[in-house]
């Protein structure tokens, strides 16, 4: 202020809005250009006088804005973003998200989900700033699935998969024996080891996960025979596994658990169960068999008083279920095989 010293009143005006009353005013201009200044002075006795010098004020600053190519994206997608700028050499953006970057066409890939807002700073040779700041806010949107853990089962066996995520659709790949590849929770009966891939999506953004199927085929066919099948025996049963590993074992319904037991069992038809199990791969299989343990044959006959030298006639009175008879006549030279 350079006003005579009978001025009592200052009215000073800025052409970007500002304004002030006092002698000696400061004032910030936040923008680049050409500015005006106008000054009202007035005296004790109300008389007044007005000084107004144009573009009195020049500010070559940086100034401008940014644009970004998408406010909606998935995670780890990347943005490009774009200065609209003049009068800049150096750019510092903050992406909103911790990151910064001095690129000045940076394309940043954005890991988390959530919602940002980006500013940028931007700085000329003679070392004036200006502080861009985009009220466009950006928005990352994820989508997480998880197939599960992997599985074991033995050939022939079902096992039912069961995919978690946050989005809407599912979709398995392969599609080989699956109950339905566009459900989370299909049923799959392979006969090989294979791994499935869960494909899980909004209609936007997708995610993928995978889980392996191991499929044992080392599966046990348990067969057996046995020997001694008259009533009061003891009945010798060997039984086989079909593989080629020992590695098995044994389950027997009359309570054994070796693989050649030793057991009575009661006249008529039984049923016996044996389960074998192979302990590589815990697969296992079942035998149900009848055996049929026979009653005993009752030895019976009859014969004549006779005289010495007389041939002697037996009549045979055994029970039905006799199909041989040897007679001994203890004298060591009579016998016979005859009914």
């Amino acid at each position: 202020n350079l006003s005579t010293s009978d001025v009592t009143n200052w009215e000073w005006t800025y052409s970007d809005g500002g304004n002030s009353s006092v002698a000696d005013p400061s004032h910030l201009f936040t923008t680049s250009g050409s500015f005006d200044v106008s000054l009202v002075v007035t005296n004790q006795y109300g008389c007044k006088d007005t000084l107004v010098q144009n573009g009195l004020i020049d500010i070559s600053g940086p100034m401008g804005s940014f644009s970004i190519s998408d406010t909606l994206i998935c995670k780890d997608d990347s943005i490009q973003f774009i200065p609209l700028v003049s009068n800049t050499d150096l750019y510092l953006w903050d992406f909103g998200n911790g990151v910064l970057s001095t690129d000045s066409f940076p394309s940043p890939i954005y890991t988390t989900d959530g919602i940002y807002l980006p500013s940028l700073i931007i700085e000329n040779t003679s070392g004036c700033q200006f502080i861009i700041n985009n009220f466009d806010t950006i928005t990352v949107r994820s989508v997480s699935v998880e197939a599960g853990i992997n599985v074991e089962i033995c050939e022939g066996e079902q096992v039912q998969l069961n995919a978690t995520g946050n989005a809407t659709q599912f979709a398995w790949s392969p599609t080989l024996a699956l109950s339905n590849p566009n459900l989370s929770n299909p049923i799959a009966n392979p006969t090989t080891d294979i791994m499935y891939y869960i494909h899980h999506f909004d209609g936007m953004c997708n995610a993928t996960d995978s889980i392996f199927v191991k499929v044992n085929n080392e599966i046990p066919s348990p067969t057996f025979t046995t020997i001694n099948h008259c009533d009061g025996d003891t009945i010798q049963f060997s039984a086989n596994s079909g593989l080629l590993t020992p590695n098995i074992a044994w389950e027997w319904s009359f309570g054994a658990s070796i693989q050649n037991p030793l057991q009575q069992l009661t006249l008529g038809t039984n049923t016996i169960q044996l389960i074998a199990v192979n302990l590589d791969n815990n697969c296992s299989d079942t035998l149900v068999q009848q055996v049929e343990i026979h009653p005993l044959p009752e030895a019976e006959f009859t014969a004549l008083e006779i005289c010495l030298g007389e041939m002697s006639n037996f009549l045979n009175t055994s029970s039905a279920n006799v199909v041989s008879w040897e007679y001994s006549m203890a004298d060591g030279i009579g016998v016979s095989f005859l009914e």
